[in-house]
């Protein structure tokens, strides 16, 4: 899901968009210029509310620019399939135990 909007204020390593939507979506995601414009992209590391905290901050003064949002990706299969309804593209491994059977003794052994 892409989405295009406009910063309307800038910090050092935040800036805030006009009606993000949807509450941490774009968390892991990125963001860029259109294509035409400033040829520049920047990780998403938090989102609250209107505001996305960047990776690096933009060098040059963005406000008022327009900018397009990339989601962003926690890789789970809960989020491939409710965000991007795309569990036949999943990547990952749901399924494999989290704790290691190798990395502990075996039980009665001396």
């Amino acid at each position: 899901m892409t989405l295009q909007r406009r910063i309307d204020r800038c910090t050092k390593d935040d800036v805030c968009v006009s009606r993000s939507g949807l509450a941490d979506h774009f968390v892991g995601g990125f963001c860029r210029f259109p294509a035409g414009s400033l040829d520049d992209a920047r990780l998403i590391l938090a989102q609250s509310g209107d505001v996305l905290t960047l990776l690096i901050p933009f060098a040059e003064n963005v406000l008022g620019s327009n900018i397009d949002l990339f989601a962003g990706c926690d890789r789970s299969l809960d989020t491939c399939d409710s965000k991007f309804a795309a569990v036949p593209n999943y990547g990952g491994f749901p399924f494999v135990p989290r704790k290691n059977p190798f990395g502990t003794r075996l039980r009665g052994g001396t």
